[in-house]
């Protein structure tokens, strides 16, 4: 059958003689014969009880049925006594495949058996006060069981039913009585981190609510987008000083990206430097090239194109006046002179982009620190009087931005945009006020520049303004 010739076997009355290699030969032939019929043994004795395990499993699946459809315990008892004593050890074999009733029916007991304990926890927690956090919360917490939602599910009994939907209007009310204000008052406002804990809280809760699609939006928006949203959402809704405050924070940003736009040495507001040291007889090359940066000498003429000589000579004016405040030229009073810059800024717009050009230029390469603080403390005041224009607007804020120390910058920064809300009739939140116990249409004097640096957020209000620029 195996093939083999075996001519090297040695034949005897009673015994049959063979060497090692025949030996093994005919090992190897036994094993392929036992391994034939084996597989065929066990494929019949596995046919054999599958089909013995199958016929018990028809046997037992209506009574299995019947029992989970009878919601009673001691039927599902009785079912599941059953199928330990039909199945025996079928149900350990590998031929035993998963019964669907079975699991069902041991599914239903436990639901059965805790069916009871939920429904009385559900009575009282749905019915104390649910404005209590606590009493809430632990309906919340009985309502999220897996176990509790599973015997709603499988409709355990008739009364588990019933306290559970009502348990479920319960929470769903005063889910609605919590966060209801809360997102109203999120949509409204559109802060990030207001809708985000508002989303997490009703997903948490289970609250099915449009706030929760519209926030996944709004959170995948960029900040500039977002902030745009909120600038027209406060603008709709009537809340003016948030309307500005967005207005103002799309304005920071706008600096944010492009503020190498506004270099002081390329501002476009002032004149060509050759232009301004054209009237000079001497010293044009020195004149052109100190026109962007601080000098202690009077100008030229002025720094941006004015309408006549005669803004053009007050301009020229303002600078020394302003030389004397900062104390790069000798004045007797230097304190007093603020209400001289003060007073032509207010009573001239013609010049006021003038006094600005002139603040920053002497901020610009001022190595003097009493004077550079000077400056700074005049930028301050002028800017709680009249604003610097469209025109050179952007580029105080680049300047308070690269240049301001930063104890005075935050101050500054809200000034700056305070100054453009001011000249439009309206302040923007925080406005600090122009001078105290003065009039809005009074320049200030020596004495009001520490209160009106205090209001602003720099010093206390006591002392020179020296102590107040440096008081940090």
């Amino acid at each position: 059958a195996t093939g083999q010739q075996f001519t090297t076997l040695q034949w005897g009355k009673t015994m049959l003689l063979f060497r090692a290699d025949e030996y093994r030969t005919l090992e190897l032939c036994r094993a392929l014969a036992v391994e034939k019929v084996s597989m065929k043994i066990q494929a019949l004795a596995r046919a054999n009880l599958t089909r013995r395990y199958l016929n018990k499993v028809k046997a037992i699946r209506p009574q299995l049925r019947a029992a989970v459809e009878s919601r009673n315990l001691a039927q599902l008892d009785k079912a599941l006594l059953l199928v330990s004593e039909s199945l025996g050890v079928f149900a350990s074999f590998s031929v035993a495949l998963p019964i669907k009733e079975w699991e069902a029916a041991r599914e239903m007991r436990g639901v059965l058996f805790s069916a009871e304990s939920y429904t009385a926890r559900l009575k009282v927690d749905a019915y104390t006060d649910l404005a209590d956090d606590a009493n809430f919360e632990r309906l919340v917490a009985t309502m999220n069981e897996e176990f509790c939602a599973k015997c709603y599910k499988l409709r355990a009994t008739p009364d588990l039913v019933a306290t559970y939907e009502v348990a479920q209007s319960q929470l769903t009310q005063w889910t609605e009585w919590r966060l209801g204000p809360k997102i109203e008052e999120a949509m409204k406002m559109l802060e990030p981190d207001q809708m985000t804990a508002l989303y997490q809280e009703a997903k948490r809760l289970k609250f099915d609510h449009p706030f929760l699609a519209e926030v996944e939006g709004l959170l995948k928006l960029s900040p500039e987008a977002l902030l745009k949203r909120q600038y027209a959402k406060a603008t709709s809704s009537g809340l003016g000083d948030r309307a500005i405050e967005k207005e103002i924070a799309l304005k920071e940003l706008f600096l944010d990206k492009m503020s190498s736009m506004f270099t002081w040495h390329t501002c476009a507001a002032l004149r060509p430097a050759d232009e301004y040291a054209s009237v000079l007889w001497f010293g044009k090359a020195e004149a052109a090239a100190s026109m962007r940066v601080w000098q202690n000498q009077p100008l030229a003429q002025s720094l941006t194109q004015l309408p006549d000589a005669a803004n053009n000579k007050k301009a020229q004016q303002v600078f020394k006046t302003i030389l004397g405040f900062c104390g790069d030229r000798k004045a007797t009073y230097p304190d007093t002179l603020i209400s001289e810059i003060v007073e032509v800024g207010m009573s001239n717009p013609k010049l006021r982009p003038e006094i600005y050009a002139q603040i920053l230029k002497q901020l610009t390469d001022n190595s003097n620190q009493a004077s550079f603080l000077r400056y700074w403390s005049l930028l301050l005041v002028c800017l709680g009087f009249f604003a610097p224009g469209e025109i050179l607007d952007n580029y105080v804020h680049t300047h308070i931005r690269s240049l301001c120390p930063a104890h005075l910058k935050a101050a500054l920064t809200q000034a700056a945009h305070q100054s453009i809300y001011r000249e439009c009739g309206r302040d923007a939140p925080g406005t600090v006020p122009r001078a105290t116990n003065r009039g809005s249409a009074t320049p200030p004097n020596g004495d009001d520049v520490p209160r009106l640096l205090a209001a602003a957020g720099v010093g206390d209000g006591q002392g020179s303004i020296r102590d107040s620029l440096t008081r940090k």
